[in-house]
């Protein structure tokens, strides 16, 4: 593979209002709110 090593992961929002970002927990009413993990394997 590449040769940078694995520092983490970024949690990135799709939408930001006036430098207020809002995270969902997996137990929120709003199903389409709920935190997704979505791996990508290049």
């Amino acid at each position: 593979m590449g040769s940078l090593k694995n520092t983490g992961f970024l949690i990135k929002v799709r939408e930001e209002d006036k430098n207020y970002i809002a995270f969902y927990s997996s137990t929120w009413k709003n199903t389409s709110l709920r935190p997704k993990l979505t791996v990508e394997y290049t």
